[in-house]
């Protein structure tokens, strides 16, 4: 089937097929700048740069990739709606009350307070090494990047993202998971090999971060139909 604006018709036509049990496989591309794992990395260079907002910080925990399971989520949300911490109070352990203007605080909301602060270092401190990579090249920051997933378990999370959709049946999010993980290597690769000894600051890989995974889309492959 063949038609001019298909956001015309998104939400309808597969509602329609499925209706009439027909098989359909839509053949589209995507960016990657919006998926799990660039967006991981692209607000790990942001909060590198010191340049990022709570919500930056949010948005890179929500991947789902970095070492924070969904009850430290929740508390670090819980914080945050209470707070707002400003791109400072992030580099630092948290002092207020995670409840709120409160006279006392209790051993139990200082245990939390605590287990907030642990949240927040195993988030902030693995990406000092890319913002000492800035001071660098861009082959320099490259590395850090990867020692960075490498050390924070980027590829076993994704891994176990990839075959949890599968078990759910959703196989082309299963597919564009495993080919972020291929295209981010590629993308890093070529900036490493097109600039490896090219000074660079924040704003300069970032901008050549951006073309690179710009360069790049995702696309599905159909599956079989016994």
């Amino acid at each position: 089937m063949l038609c001019r604006d298909e956001n015309s018709y998104k939400g309808i036509l597969d509602s329609v097929f499925e209706l009439h049990g027909i098989s359909v496989f839509t053949d589209k591309r995507t960016g990657i700048q919006v998926k799990p794992l660039a967006l991981l990395l692209s607000t790990a260079l942001d909060i590198a740069a010191d340049e990022f907002t709570t919500e930056d910080v949010l948005t890179h925990i929500k991947t789902g990739l970095t070492p924070m399971d969904e009850a430290a989520l929740g508390r670090m949300q819980r914080y945050c709606a209470v707070w707002e911490p400003l791109p400072g109070q992030w580099l630092k352990d948290f002092t207020d009350h995670p409840d709120g203007f409160t006279q006392q605080i209790t051993e139990e909301a200082m245990a939390r307070l605590a287990a907030i602060n642990e949240d927040r270092r195993r988030i902030i401190e693995p990406i000092g090494k890319i913002k000492e990579a800035f001071k660098g090249t861009v082959g320099d920051v490259c590395r850090a990047l990867y020692e960075y997933m490498e050390s924070t378990g980027v590829a076993e999370k994704l891994g176990e993202q990839t075959a949890k959709l599968d078990a759910q049946g959703d196989h082309a999010q299963a597919q564009e998971c495993e080919q972020t993980w291929e295209i981010v290597g590629k993308a890093l690769d070529a900036l490493y090999g097109a600039a490896e000894d090219m000074p660079t600051d924040a704003d300069t890989f970032r901008q050549l971060w951006a073309c690179a995974l710009g360069s790049f889309d995702i696309g599905r492959i159909p599956t079989s139909v016994d």
